[in-house]
């Protein structure tokens, strides 16, 4: 895969935010957030699914990666009135970031085990 996957119905075309269906200014927000992908970069290898089930190759085998696949979806930003995403970062990632760096010995970004 050369890029991120993205969530989207018609690529090339702006989708409204899932959150508030404000335009989004074509970006997304990764599902995984780009810290994360990174803490788990060589870990693999990981199935590729969808909706819950392997996406399967030619020969009947799953798909596998060696990475975490970054999985965009559609989010608005700060050029919209909404700005979901920074709704997301200060409720979800910033708080979550925190306990995983605790719990997997990170500091200022830094692996530490």
């Amino acid at each position: 895969m050369t890029g991120p996957a993205t969530a989207s119905a018609r690529p090339g075309r702006e989708t409204p935010c899932i959150f508030c269906s404000s335009p989004t200014g074509g970006k997304g927000e990764h599902v995984w957030p780009k810290w994360f992908l990174k803490r788990w970069a060589g870990q693999g290898p990981f199935t590729r699914t969808r909706n819950g089930e392997p996406l399967m190759r030619r020969d009947g085998s799953p798909q596998r990666t060696p990475e975490m696949a970054p999985v965009t979806v559609p989010v608005c930003g700060s050029a919209s009135h909404h700005d979901c995403n920074a709704w997301l970062n200060d409720s979800f990632e910033n708080p979550a970031k925190r306990v995983i760096h605790e719990r997997y010995g990170y500091e200022n970004g830094r692996h530490l085990k």
